[in-house]
């Protein structure tokens, strides 16, 4: 493939993503009409309700969001009408079945006997656990290297899911959100691994956009394939 991309696109909106604006999500959908045929955008609402107890919010307000984020996105696609691209926008929710339960079970016995993977978990654990580090008491430092923990690993193994189910490609985001799927992904690949996960291979990139002066630049962040691919 020589400045060819897959025909399916995806990304993934967390609810409370501040980079994924609204004007990004509006020129994400216009730069992928260029290069794909179909964009799936999934709204990770289980994932963030989910996490709502690592940022100190009542457990009894997980069910209601400040704002109304599948109002958000079926904007975007509104205000991005025009485009020859096939937009569809799933929930998180609609995905969480026995299979992904069996692919986050996989990636787990995965992550103990590969080190790699398990030292890059790690490292973004430490992340996540530096930014709800200050609970007030109302958590152990266990209980949030815990959650956090648990938020990665159903992150990773639903955007697994998601890009298997699909045959996705290319998948777009503001900012770095590629480092564990790389490296599992680059441990599957190296090792023909696939069936470990029960995933079908197939082409894989990650594309970092942001909104420039010149209107919204991506660089690819992560290739497994090899080629020149238009910019």
């Amino acid at each position: 493939m020589s400045g060819l991309l897959g025909q399916n696109a995806m990304s993934v909106v967390s609810m409370d993503n501040h980079a994924f604006d609204l004007e990004t999500l509006i020129e994400t959908i216009r730069l992928c009409a260029l290069h794909h045929k179909r964009l799936f955008i999934v709204l990770a609402d289980d994932l963030y309700t989910y996490n709502r107890p690592v940022l100190r919010e009542e457990p009894a307000n997980a069910l209601g969001l400040i704002k109304d984020r599948s109002r958000y996105i079926k904007n975007a696609i509104r205000r991005a009408s025009g485009v020859d691209i096939e937009v569809s926008l799933k929930s998180w929710r609609r995905f969480c079945t026995p299979r992904f339960v069996d692919i986050s079970r996989r990636l787990f016995l995965l992550a103990a006997q590969e080190r790699i993977l398990l030292a890059e978990i790690d490292k973004r654990v430490q992340i996540f656990v530096a930014r709800f580090k200050d609970t007030k008491g109302e958590l152990r430092h266990d209980e949030i290297v815990a959650r956090c923990r648990g938020y990665i690993f159903e992150e990773t193994a639903m955007a697994l899911h998601l890009a298997s189910s699909y045959r996705v490609s290319d998948e777009y985001y503001p900012g770095d959100n590629a480092p564990v799927l790389r490296t599992v992904y680059e441990i599957l690949d190296h090792g023909n691994l696939y069936r470990r996960l029960m995933l079908r291979p197939h082409d894989k990139r990650f594309w970092n956009v942001q909104l420039g002066t010149r209107g919204l630049e991506r660089t690819m962040e992560w290739s497994n394939i090899m080629g020149q691919f238009l910019l």
